[in-house]
């Protein structure tokens, strides 16, 4: 019987309880170890595991070797993430984390070369950013954007730059598409990007990126008058928004081994 007292299936509930235990095991269990914590028989579990792995919900890693989670489970999450509403299942740790910061927050992702946010929560202050500015600058002058277009396939990438209006908004925008493919890959590798007056005059903003189950990535972006902006506070909120971003992944079903 199931928590809620209705009958259930013996043979689902055990092939549900494969998937939960390698769901917490990146690098894999053999077939005598999940046997041992499950309680199960080696004969009863590789009966099970065969199915499993027959509907590619769990894979191999080499004959013989240690069992992980499949791509079919990545596959349903992601068709599970394209039907529900990502920014409803952001919306406590966004707002907390705006709450936290006493800045302006912005989750946002790509949808056909186009910024769309997910779910904003603005700063209880009365100097703060404005969601407009956030959100409606050229994606190369704006946190969450430059994030986003750092993470794109090369071929993708290289199509919306070709696209890009670079002409100059402040005397810090970057107007060299060279200079802002380096900065693109600088920011891939350190993991953030931060934009100090490069969409408007006195803001400086910060994003980090959210993996979601499917292998995509959407950004979580802060920003703030230039007069709040001091290095270390600036190295604070990425920590904050690392943070806050692991929770939304967490939301959306993305494991560790996903990103």
């Amino acid at each position: 019987m199931s928590e809620q007292g209705q009958r259930t299936l013996q043979s689902v509930d055990r092939a549900i309880a494969v998937l939960e235990l390698l769901s917490g095991e990146p690098d894999g269990l053999g077939l005598g170890e999940m046997a041992g914590r499950l309680g199960l028989k080696p004969q009863t579990l590789q009966s099970l595991v065969r199915t499993l792995q027959a509907h590619g919900m769990v894979s191999q890693l080499r004959r013989g070797g240690q069992y992980v989670l499949g791509p079919g489970v990545h596959a349903l999450s992601r068709r599970w993430l394209d039907h529900c509403d990502k920014g409803a299942l952001a919306r406590e740790v966004v707002v907390g984390l705006a709450g936290r910061i006493g800045e302006s927050v912005l989750l946002a992702e790509l949808r056909h070369g186009h910024l769309f946010a997910l779910i904003e929560a603005t700063a209880r202050q009365a100097l703060s950013v404005s969601q407009h500015a956030m959100r409606d600058s050229p994606l190369h002058l704006m946190a969450t954007g430059k994030l986003l277009l750092s993470y794109l396939p090369e071929e993708e990438r290289e199509a919306l730059l070709a696209r890009l209006d670079m002409s100059p908004r402040t005397p810090q925008t970057v107007t060299d598409r060279d200079d802002l493919r380096r900065q693109l890959r600088e920011a891939r590798e350190a993991g953030y990007v931060i934009t100090d007056e490069q969409s408007a005059i006195g803001i400086v903003a910060v994003a980090v990126p959210v993996w979601d189950g499917g292998g995509q990535v959407a950004a979580l972006g802060a920003a703030m008058p230039k007069a709040r902006y001091e290095q270390q506070e600036v190295a604070d909120i990425v920590s904050e928004l690392r943070r806050a971003a692991r929770e939304v992944e967490a939301s959306w079903g993305c494991a560790p081994a996903d990103r």
